[in-house]
Parts: structure tokens; C-alpha cells; sequence
């Protein structure tokens, strides 16, 4: 509570994995930004100061990204300001935990990737596989936004796709979900453009390059509701 009332803390992201609860700090965590932190299990009623393990952070300044917690064990941690590209941290099961992790770049200037992040099996191999939105990218259009899709089969993320909009603005990747909407099996990703005021459905599998207008049918909004 003390440091909570200097300025934003947990509750940026928040993942849950084999009884552990992840939070990221949005704000100044003893003298940093961008911080993710492991709450030892279990978190109900525990004091947050005693039972932090550091993921891990930022350079002061930096803000948090998304949260993911993967099949397996693996966390994954978006840091969207990082070497002013963005990208997330992959933490697998076996990693030491004050040693390096494995780092997916994005890949545009002032693209925020990492913003979001989600985990789980996009190609039916039964994972674990990674999205990392980055919805300020200037891709095919300013601020259309961009996903990459990697897989973690081997640890270290392997980028294995991506998806675009041709929509000025759309910010795609905004939010994500995946889950087998279809029920086929295979994950499929729901993912929003707010921008474009549409939130598509791509099925999966997910292999190859992708444009939101002919990945998959959309969820139109009305115009300027930012869906």
C-alpha cells in the first residue's frame, strides 16, 4: 500500500501459472518502471513485498506491457518502450531466473510490440506459440499496427507469422484473444482494431503472412465506436 499510493503498480498485465500469480507494475516500483514480478503462490492475502520475484524490468521510465502465461510453464512479458521498438521477454519452465531470457524485437520504430501479448497453440501442435501485438507500428499504413506470431517449441521465440491492415490507424493488435473459436481443434485469434472499428476472427492454423481484410470474417462496429 505504501508505494501503491506513490502512483500506479500491479495491474498493468496479470497472468496466472501453476498457482503463481504474475502482475506488471505500470508505475515506479522501488525506483523503476516497467516491472514484472512473480507473486509467490499463494497470493490471496500474502503482502506483496515479501513475496515478489522478479521476472524481470525496464530501464527507469519504461512502462509494462501485456502478461502471458503459455502451456508448459513458459511466461511471457511485453515491454513496448524497450530500445524504443518493443518487443517481449519469453521465460521458459527451466529458465534461471537471474539469468538472461529470450527476447522477441519488434520490429518497427515507436511501434509499441508488446502492448499485448498471448499464449497459446495457433498451428495445432500443441504449443506453446506467442502473439505480440503492436498496435502503433507504421506497417503497410501509419499506425496501422502489426502482429508477429512466434513459435516457443524450442525456447526461443521463432516468428512463424504476422498480420497487417491496410486501415490508417486501425492500431491492430490493440487487444488479442486465443482460443479454438471454431472448434476444430486449432487456435484461432480474435483481435481488435480500434481504429478501423472492427474486430477480426483469423482461424488458425497461423503459418505465413496475413491481411486483416482477408484473414477472416470481422465484427463491424459503428463508425467512431473504436471497437
Amino acid at each position: 500500500p505504501d508505494r501503491a499510493r506513490e502512483g500506479p503498480f500491479v495491474g498493468r498485465g496479470r497472468a496466472v501459472d501453476d498457482g503463481h500469480l504474475w502482475g506488471a507494475a505500470t508505475g515506479p516500483a522501488d525506483g523503476r518502471a516497467g516491472t514484472w514480478s512473480r507473486l509467490a503462490a499463494p497470493a490471496r492475502g500474502g503482502v506483496l513485498g515479501d513475496a515478489v520475484r522478479t521476472l524481470t524490468e525496464g530501464e527507469p521510465g519504461d512502462h509494462a506491457g501485456g502478461l502471458a502465461a503459455c502451456p508448459g510453464g513458459t511466461v511471457v512479458a511485453g515491454g513496448p518502450e524497450v530500445n524504443g521498438r518493443g518487443g517481449a521477454w519469453v521465460r521458459g519452465p527451466d529458465d534461471d531466473e537471474t539469468g538472461p531470457v529470450a527476447f522477441a524485437e519488434g520490429l518497427y520504430d515507436d511501434g509499441r510490440a508488446g502492448d499485448t501479448v498471448v499464449c497459446g497453440d495457433f498451428d495445432g501442435a500443441g504449443g506453446p506459440d506467442l502473439v505480440v501485438g503492436a498496435p502503433a507500428s507504421d506497417t503497410v499504413q501509419p499506425a496501422a499496427g502489426t502482429l508477429g506470431m512466434y513459435s516457443l517449441v524450442d525456447g526461443a521465440p521463432d516468428k512463424v507469422a504476422n498480420l497487417d491492415t491496410t486501415w490508417v490507424g486501425a492500431a491492430l493488435g490493440t487487444a488479442l484473444v486465443l482460443g479454438d473459436a471454431t472448434g476444430d481443434g486449432v487456435g484461432d485469434l480474435l483481435v481488435s482494431g480500434p481504429g478501423s472499428d472492427r474486430i477480426r476472427l483469423v482461424p488458425g492454423p497461423l503459418r505465413g503472412a496475413y491481411v486483416a481484410t482477408r484473414a477472416g470474417p470481422a465484427f463491424q462496429g459503428d463508425g467512431g465506436e473504436r471497437t
